[in-house]
């Protein structure tokens, strides 16, 4: 759990810097009554701030340390 939630963090931090430079964009060929097509799910920065917060906080009793280098 101690080396699998830090990488989750980052990969959330990796998905806010995509969402913030245009990247993670809703593809144009995807129509909205179309069954076949990928499903988008809106998700802005303050969600995925606030389930990064969630998992420092779940880590926080096994690994303070660690917690507080990454809330820096």
């Amino acid at each position: 759990m101690k080396h699998t939630l830090p990488a989750l963090i980052f990969c959330l931090f990796k998905l806010s810097a995509q969402i913030e430079s245009g990247m993670g964009a809703a593809l144009p060929e995807a129509v909205e009554g179309d069954e076949d097509a990928p499903q988008l799910v809106k998700v802005d920065q303050m969600k995925i701030f606030k389930a990064v917060n969630e998992l420092i906080l779940a880590l926080q009793e096994q690994q303070p340390v660690l917690c507080m280098k990454l809330y820096l």
